[in-house]
């Protein structure tokens, strides 16, 4: 399992980081001294689902590949990263749709908007969800597998530290 943080050496990430920091100041709070984190996660980290079928999701090397049902995809962060400070993740993979969960411990859960990847490798975006019954304490990527061979090759959470 690898994470790193600020580690920009991906061809993929090269394309969409100045697209990333244009839309964090739509959706950050406006704050001048906010400073800006991305955390990559690889798809291998996410987990398969139902559990009791290990072979519907494998993790490969650096990616998750599945066949069925679906994956749930762990946010870690550092100290500073709060959940309360995550507005976008970024998604790369191919027949998956995924939304952005945040939770409070065990007292619930509240998942923004469902977006879709196709059956080429793409990639796409999902916001933090536009309300929440309090602050949270994690995060996660619910991810279904659409048809056919589904992959999650790697998730980027970009978080907005305020100073």
């Amino acid at each position: 399992m690898r994470q790193s943080f600020l580690l920009l050496g991906r061809s993929l990430r090269k394309l969409w980081l100045p697209a990333a920091v244009a839309a964090a100041a739509f959706v950050a709070p406006s704050s001048a001294a906010a400073e800006l984190r991305l955390a990559v996660h690889e798809g291998s980290t996410c987990y398969g689902y139902p559990p009791y079928r290990d072979d519907l999701a494998i993790p490969h090397q650096y990616r998750l590949y599945g066949i069925d049902q679906g994956a749930y995809c762990p946010i870690r962060a550092d100290d500073q990263m709060q959940a309360q400070h995550l507005y976008l993740v970024f998604v790369y993979g191919m027949n998956i749709s995924v939304r952005l969960c945040v939770h409070r411990y065990g007292q619930w859960v509240q998942c923004g908007a469902a977006k879709s990847i196709g059956p080429s490798l793409s990639s796409t975006w999902v916001l933090h969800p536009s309300t929440t019954p309090g602050v949270p304490t994690g995060a996660f990527l619910s991810v279904s597998f659409i048809g056919g061979v589904s992959t999650v090759d790697e998730y980027d959470a970009l978080w907005s530290i305020p100073e």
